[in-house]
Order: C-alpha cells, then structure tokens, then sequence
C-alpha cells in the first residue's frame, strides 16, 4: 500500500533569511513523497535495482541460508549466490534478469527460468538487447569461453573481452571481442572476423545502420575496422 506526504524543507527559508539570495532560490519547496510497502526484512537488502520507466524494483536477500531476488515483493528461487552486479532489468522493464550459483554452477535465470549451467558467468556480461526480446552473456566451460545467446552457445575461444559484448540497435546482431591463443578477434553473430594482435577496449560498436566498427592492431599497425551487413542480411 502507498502514502504520499507533502514535505517542505525549512533550511532552505532559514538559509535564505541569512544570505542574500535570489528571492527565486528563497521560495519554499514542497514535492511528494510516495512509499510503496513491499512487506517485511528478514535479512539484509543488497543491490537494489529499479526499472527505467520507474514502475519495478528488485534487490537480493537472504532466506535460511540461501539467497534470492525478489522483483516487485515476489520472491524468487532459492541459490547460493547471486552474481554481484549481474541483477538488471530490461529497457522496456518488463523483464528482469541475474546470474546465480547452484552449488559447484552457475546459470542465468530470466524471468524466473533458467539457463543451461556452467562453470562460470562473465561478471558484468549479462546484457538485453535494446528492445527487450533478446539476452546474451559470456559464460564459461571447462577451460574454455563463450557467448551465449538466446539460450544458444556460440563458438568456444579462450577468453572472452570483458565489456565487449553488445547488441546492434534493432537487436538483431550481437558481436563480441574474444582471444584465441594470443591472437584477438571480433565476432559477429557467431562468424569470427580478422585476427589481430589486440583490439582497442571500447570496442566494437555498432551504428544505428547496422555497421560494426571498432579498432584494432597487427604489427604495430593500427586499423579501423568495419562490419558491413551483406545486401540482404
């Protein structure tokens, strides 16, 4: 259940009485305050997130043990951890998404539904696309690294650069940064580009067209590079 108070800072008027202010800067400001009871704390509160249209909030707590999400005063599973800064939202704020472990595992549970496990998820990898429909995160098998999007692993590197995972605009392509032995390559909806001996951080990035640029370098030559989607893809 909500309450609105109406709150008004004397301070200000007290402050304005003792300096020569604007009288602009002197008038008494008042705003609502509304609180929204989400029901009792049992433990600790930790990383809370709000939507960005401001109708939902989720935080992660503990129970018995165990840890859990709770988005909008419901509840989630019960896990042994919860990825530290993997809780988001979508950009529409409709769906909700975190990492968590299950014992030696861990997975990504999206609207309450979980993944496939792994033996890791890439902390801050967790991303959805701009219109909501889609997710993607670097996960991590065996010894080796890899995107999964959609549900669906991509091809197997040894490491995945963190921050380079991104959707295009319209969410259709995704692209990534990944290392193969000592070489660095961007890959783009699952089909590796030029190898290279490092690629720039900041990059890739895609344009509102669907072109991927990023930059890279191959002894000591410094290349901007660009993904042009073919006629028709």
């Amino acid at each position: 259940m909500s309450s609105v108070r109406i709150v008004c800072y004397c301070a200000v008027l007290v402050m304005c009485a003792q300096l020569p202010l604007p009288l602009a800067l002197c008038a008494e400001p008042k705003y609502e305050v509304h609180e929204t009871r989400l029901g009792p704390i049992h433990s600790d509160v930790q990383a809370p997130t709000f939507s960005k249209d401001g109708l939902h909030v989720a935080y992660v707590t503990a129970r018995g043990g165990k840890v859990l999400v709770v988005v909008d005063a419901v509840p989630g599973r019960e896990y042994d951890d919860i990825g530290e800064g993997s809780l988001i939202f979508s950009p529409d704020g409709r769906r909700v998404a975190y990492a968590a472990k299950k014992g030696a595992k861990q997975l990504v549970v999206v609207d309450g539904d979980e993944g496939a496990e792994y033996d890791g998820i890439g902390k801050g990898s967790l991303i959805f696309s701009p219109d909501g429909r889609r997710v993607a995160y670097a996960a991590k098998k065996g010894e080796k690294h890899l995107v999964v999007v959609d549900s669906l692993p991509g091809p197997q590197y040894d490491g995945i650069i963190e921050g380079s995972l991104i959707f295009s605009p319209d969410g259709k392509r995704v692209a990534y940064a990944a290392g193969k032995g000592e070489k660095r390559l961007v890959v783009v909806d699952g089909a590796p580009g030029p190898q290279y001996d490092g690629i720039i951080p900041n990059g890739p990035s895609f344009h509102e067209d669907g072109v991927l640029e990023y930059l890279a370098h191959r002894v000591r030559v410094l290349y901007r590079v660009t993904h042009t989607p073919a006629a028709g893809g």
